[in-house]
């Protein structure tokens, strides 16, 4: 049974070592099996990251989920140990022209909820 695992990883990561260490975590699995063999491989360019895909074969259906767990479980831990960075959803902003900020200092009134309310969340 073929499980596919998609991983982001953020731009500017090393898509090859990332590569491999993919294919390093799928064969220390043990209930991966060698062949078909693991591959790994970079599948696009999306909106927040380079996207990656992890695909192994399991015997048994069954074990699927706790398969998918372990492989994500050594991915996130391989990845931190190398410095890439599992990509989140990001936007940039740009501005066309300079952008006009006012800051006003907090009033009595706005000072007095915040202590009221911290009083009620603490129980007081």
């Amino acid at each position: 049974t073929r499980l596919v695992l998609p991983v982001g990883i953020a731009y500017g990561s090393d898509t090859a070592l990332a590569e491999r260490l993919l294919l390093e975590v799928a064969r220390r699995n043990p209930r991966v099996l060698r062949d078909p063999a693991p591959t790994a491989v970079l599948t696009g360019f999306g909106d927040n990251c380079l996207d990656m895909s992890m695909r192994v074969f399991v015997e048994n259906v069954g074990d699927m989920l706790s398969v998918r767990h372990e492989l994500n479980r050594g991915i996130d831990q391989a990845f931190r140990d190398a410095g890439i960075e599992i990509a989140f959803p990001q936007r940039d902003l740009h501005f066309r022209g300079p952008l006009q900020v006012q800051v006003e200092a907090p009033t009595r009134l706005a000072d007095e909820r915040v202590t009221e309310r911290a009083v009620a969340e603490s129980g007081e």
